[in-house]
């Protein structure tokens, strides 16, 4: 499978699964919306990912993945994104929590946006992670920064 295949098919689970989960239109919500334990859970995520990829070592889904994305992703799927992410944006530097968006119901799905910083990048990239009640990790994906969600 080509990178480039790879990082459309988690494009594509994460579409999926957040458009079905979501029942009402996606907005920006005030940080606090997403507490200290979803902002660590999802920034820890993303952090072990790197770290472990970095290292040539097969990165081991932590316990707070969702059934779903458990279900469709596969340890070479994580390495032929991260290969596509460090061709594109290099490797990462930093990670800092910026906005949370998503429906504002309660038992509703979060996206939190990060702002990352790349060795290869200029200018910020977003990472952005999908949360599920109980701060379970619905998806992940890093693409160009933009202020808006649907730009």
């Amino acid at each position: 499978m080509k990178i480039k295949d790879a990082n459309r098919i988690l494009t594509v689970i994460v579409l999926v699964v957040f458009l079905s989960a979501c029942q009402k239109e996606v907005k920006k919500l005030p940080d606090h919306a997403a507490n200290e334990t979803e902002v660590t859970s999802a920034k820890t995520f993303v952090q072990n990912y790197f770290e472990t990829m970095r290292n040539d070592t097969v990165y081991r889904l932590p316990d707070n993945i969702s059934r779903e994305m458990r279900q469709n992703i596969t340890p070479g799927t994580l390495l032929e994104y991260y290969h596509e992410i460090i061709t594109g944006y290099g490797d990462m530097q930093s990670i800092q929590f910026t906005e949370v968006w998503g429906s504002g119901k309660e038992d509703a799905m979060k996206i939190l946006r990060f702002k990352g910083r790349f060795e290869k990048m200029d200018h910020p990239a977003e990472i952005r992670v999908h949360l599920k009640e109980d701060s379970i990790i619905h998806g992940f994906e890093i693409k160009p920064w933009k202020d808006n969600l649907y730009q």
